[in-house]
């Protein structure tokens, strides 16, 4: 029986131990292959990241400037627009201020030459008697103006 038990032994080594552990010892070889490729990959992965993370912040700077340029741009256009809106408007207004004291300073003189002066320049009769009145109204207080310049003046 031992002899059969051998013989066994050795038919099962040679038909299916044999090529079975073949089998696993290829499997085992493939298996550390792979592992062994994957931790080499994990550095080229590490190093593609960190080349992606600088393309990333390169083009976020590059965007950055580009949008800053552009906003200063727009910005010293509307500056100067606007430097040219003031620059008209304030013109336009100094010359209107211009002309309405011009003819305020007009009408004054025509409203003091009808009002207070006859038309050989002396002081009309209607000048006299409203100086008059002014003064005795006031009673002393102060001094009141007697032209309608002067009236208009300390308005």
């Amino acid at each position: 029986m031992a002899g059969q038990f051998l013989l066994l032994m050795v038919f099962l080594e040679k038909t299916w131990f044999t090529p079975v552990g073949a089998v696993l010892d290829k499997r085992d070889a493939e298996i550390r292959d792979k592992l062994a490729a994957v931790k080499d990959n994990s550095g080229d992965v590490d190093k593609l990241a960190m080349e992606a993370q600088e393309i990333l912040k390169a083009a976020r700077a590059e965007t950055s400037a580009m949008v800053n340029q552009k906003k200063n741009a727009k910005q010293a256009e509307l500056d100067a627009v606007y430097a040219a809106a003031k620059a008209k408007v304030t013109g336009e207004t100094d010359s209107a201020i211009a002309v309405l004291e011009k003819e305020s300073q007009g009408m004054l003189a025509k409203l003091d030459a009808q009002v207070c002066w006859d038309g050989e320049g002396a002081r009309g009769d209607g000048c006299a008697a409203a100086a008059a009145v002014l003064q005795d109204s006031a009673a002393g207080a102060h001094a009141m103006p007697v032209t309608t310049h002067d009236l208009l003046a300390t308005a």
